[in-house]
Formats: structure tokens, C-alpha cells, sequence
């Protein structure tokens, strides 16, 4: 039986799988660190639907199996947090969380490197195999438009109080919200300021902001940032990101590709930078995360590099040490263009 999905995280989105008739409760999602619950709970009697003054609604919806869930995931975060937050979990049996309705959720994960956990969730998907699946923003759309995914207003959850930039995400082609958000955050530009006080003696934060405010200004800033013997950027790869987050069209509408010219603009700014001996300190096919990337960005030798706000509290301070007060001596501003990861 084909699944129906739900998407509900950024970088996590997840699907769910619908056939037997069952009550749920609305949950509300939201993409700020909480304690509200974010996954709606399947029981297997039937109560009459009614309204109350409150805000919590009861509906009832479709769902393929009262006894199993299989959740999707490229590590254990999701599956940490539910089990720990959710007030309906009984117990936690390895990679298996019994819910207080007899419901079992089966966590199946693979490791997220080298395309194997997308490989592995598109066949799981194909043959209906998974009930709630975890996606990244950086791919988003290839599952948001495609029949994997079930409206999250099908399923009782109010997604009012996410950030409008969330939703965009993982709204599809009929306007329809088709996932939720769990840690998508804002993305922004840092920029290491004693790289930036070497190069322009003096300068302010202000100064900064406008410095890289632009992509012509940011390219002009190269320039000197070079002719002091400095590097522009720690890593390329991030850099697609801000193209990506902007697409204005679909990739596939099911029949055609059509290709955005927002990744024409990413082709042809990225052979740009080619033209810049020094630009980058590291190159493509090194990654981001390795040993190599680690080190320049523990380094004071480049000036920006793409962050966010979870990396800049749970990675950055395992690759660069802060002083004394815990200053890493990196700034953010919010760069040329907005972006989220």
C-alpha cells in the first residue's frame, strides 16, 4: 500500500502512512526549541469529534496501521527528543519507542553521508515502507512535490506560529503545507574580525555589513581582502546554499525540468570566484566537516564563512576555541542574500 506523508522537520521533514480510521489531537509544531509536542498520536478506538472553547480541536483522519510506525531518519536526534519530551512514550526499547496506546514507532536509520540515506529512503518510500521520514531544507522540494508527502491541515497541526520562511519550504504546488519545521534556522554570513581589522584597519561592524551587504560589494571586498594576503571565503559548498534557498520555480513539474535562473546565477558567480587566486581556502572536493575545513575555520586566515545559528551553538565550538569569554572572534551579518539551513 502506498504511503501517505507527512513532512514535519527542517532539516527534518517527515512522512506518515494512513488506512485505518483513528482519532487524533492536534499537536502544534513550531520551529523554536520547545517542549510541545510535535508528533500527533494514533490510537485505536473511535471517538465522536467535537468542539470545544479551547484551542485543542479533535479530528479524524486515516492512517495505515494503529500497531507500527516506521520513522526514517539519518541520525538520532529526532528520535532522542520525542523520546524524551513526548508525554505519551511508555518505554524506549532500542530502536523502539512504545507508546502508551500500544503503539510501536520503529526508528530506521541511515547514515546521512554520500547520498546513502536518500538513496535508501526514495526505495523505502516507493514501496510504501515509512510512515514519517526526516529531510534537509538543502533538498526539500524533491520531496515536497512529489506524492510522498500529506497535508499537515489533513492531520490536525497548527503550524501558525512557525516563521513564514519555514512554511515556504514545504508548501507545494497547490499552496498546501506538506511538512513542518524542527531545527531549520536562519542562515548568515560570519566574518572573522581580526581578519576583517588586518585588512581595513579600524573598520565597524557596520562597516562590515555593508562591506558584504551585496554581491558586487562583497566581490569588490575580495579584492582587498586578497591584496592583503588574506582568503575570502573558508568553503564553496555552503555557497549553493543561498542560490538554492531562493529558486523561484519547481524543478520538475512532473512532465518537464525547468532549471531557475538562480542556478544559472550560482554557475556563473561560482566561475567568478575561479578568477580569484586565493578566494576559497577549501577546495570543493574536501567537504565540509572534514579534518581540512576544521582547521580553517579554527584558523585566522579567511574572512567569511556560511553559518547558521545551530552550527554557530553545537559545531563551532568543537572546530574554533573562544577566549575567556567565550568569544570565538567571529561576527554575523546577514550577507547578500537571505538563506536558511
Amino acid at each position: 500500500m502506498k504511503a501517505n506523508k507527512l513532512l514535519l522537520a527542517l532539516p527534518i521533514l517527515i512522512g506518515l502512512a494512513g488506512c485505518a480510521k483513528t482519532t487524533t489531537t492536534k499537536a502544534t509544531t513550531t520551529n523554536k526549541p520547545t517542549t510541545k509536542q510535535t508528533t500527533t498520536e494514533k490510537t485505536t478506538t473511535e471517538r465522536k469529534t467535537t468542539t470545544h472553547n479551547t484551542t485543542t480541536k479533535h479530528i479524524t483522519t486515516q492512517y495505515v496501521s494503529t500497531e507500527k510506525m516506521t520513522i526514517y531518519c539519518w541520525d538520532s536526534a529526532f528520535q532522542e527528543i520525542l523520546n524524551k519530551y513526548y508525554t505519551n512514550v511508555k518505554r524506549v526499547n532500542g530502536s523502539q519507542t512504545i507508546l502508551r496506546n500500544g503503539l510501536t514507532i520503529q526508528w530506521t536509520v541511515f547514515t546521512n553521508e554520500s547520498g546513502v540515506y536518500q538513496a535508501a529512503l526514495d526505495d523505502a518510500l516507493t514501496a510504501g515502507l515509512v510512515d514519517m521520514y526526516m529531510y534537509e531544507a538543502s533538498y526539500a522540494k524533491k520531496y515536497v512535490y512529489s506524492e510522498y508527502v500529506v497535508d499537515m491541515e489533513t492531520l490536525g497541526v497548527d503550524q501558525s506560529d512557525q516563521f513564514q520562511y519555514t512554511k515556504d519550504v514545504v508548501t507545494n504546488k497547490h499552496g498546501k503545507l506538506v511538512g513542518s519545521t524542527w531545527y531549520a534556522c536562519p542562515g548568515v554570513m560570519a566574518y572573522n574580525k581580526s581578519v576583517a581589522e588586518a585588512v581595513w584597519p579600524g573598520v565597524t561592524h557596520a562597516q562590515m555589513e555593508e562591506k558584504l551587504s551585496t554581491y558586487s560589494k562583497f566581490m569588490s571586498a575580495s579584492v582587498d581582502v586578497i591584496d592583503a594576503g588574506k582568503q575570502m571565503m573558508i568553503h564553496p559548498d555552503s555557497w549553493y546554499m543561498m542560490y538554492y534557498c531562493n529558486l523561484d520555480n519547481r524543478m520538475y513539474d512532473g512532465t518537464s525540468f525547468t532549471v531557475d535562473k538562480n542556478l544559472f546565477r550560482w554557475v556563473n558567480d561560482t566561475i567568478s570566484l575561479a578568477d580569484y587566486n586565493g578566494f576559497v581556502t577549501t577546495k570543493s572536493n574536501e567537504g565540509l566537516w572534514t579534518e581540512k575545513w576544521g582547521m580553517e575555520l579554527n584558523s585566522n586566515n579567511a574572512l567569511c564563512g556560511l553559518t547558521t545559528t545551530w552550527l554557530n551553538d553545537f559545531t563551532l565550538p568543537s572546530y574554533r576555541m573562544g577566549d575567556d569569554n567565550g568569544d570565538s572572534g567571529l561576527r554575523v551579518v546577514p550577507g547578500f542574500l537571505p538563506w536558511y539551513w
